[in-house]
């Protein structure tokens, strides 16, 4: 017959041995940092491997520690074959719940064109302005396509990002946003001809 004492004995040593597990586990991703996506190129690659080829816009965050390490990756929003809708409220909800300290947007054009339309940019504005109100730092939004490579909100509208301070990290010769920036202005000086 086991007593009521060795009955609770029982249970405190299966609880202590369940928090000892849960302890393990969380040191074990404590030391793991995520991916650090801090260069242009990756960033932009990382994106179009994971959107590129979907049938339907999606609208996806990278949450990323002060570090620009990954923390969390995540499809926000699903819409048509051209937008999806984008609330800002719950953009910001997000990047709560994974106490993000820097954010990275990307979203698909699915029928190709890869240039950021004007709602992409207005986008860009809004989700930054919201977020800066919780100190978290906006670096870039990518829009992607499966044939073209993506192009960064960031180098085409600078003033949609409150503190592009990740181009400082982009400047390393032959990345994409001295390309894109490049095409930028050739079709800007095309225009004023």
């Amino acid at each position: 017959m086991v007593t009521t004492s060795q009955s609770r004995l029982a249970k405190r040593s299966a609880h202590d041995d369940l928090v000892r597990r849960a302890l393990r586990s969380l040191e074990r991703r404590a030391r793991r940092p995520g991916v650090l996506l801090n260069k242009p190129s990756v960033v932009a690659d990382w994106f179009r491997l994971r959107l590129a080829e979907h049938e339907h816009e999606v609208f996806a965050a990278a949450w990323l520690d002060q570090h620009h390490r990954l923390i969390a990756f995540e499809e926000l929003f699903r819409g048509t074959i051209n937008g999806a809708p984008v609330p800002v409220r719950e953009v910001v909800k997000s990047a709560l719940r994974h106490n993000a300290a820097a954010a990275l947007f990307a979203h698909n054009h699915p029928s190709g064109g890869n240039w950021p339309s004007c709602a992409d940019v207005a986008i860009t504005r809004e989700i930054t302005k919201a977020l800066s109100l919780i100190d978290v730092v906006t670096l870039d939004h990518f829009v992607v396509t499966a044939a073209d490579p993506p192009t960064s909100v960031g180098a085409v509208a600078p003033d949609a990002m409150q503190c592009f301070s990740i181009s400082s990290l982009f400047e390393a010769s032959g990345n994409r946003v001295t390309s894109v920036l490049r095409k930028a202005r050739q079709k800007s000086r095309v225009a004023a001809t």
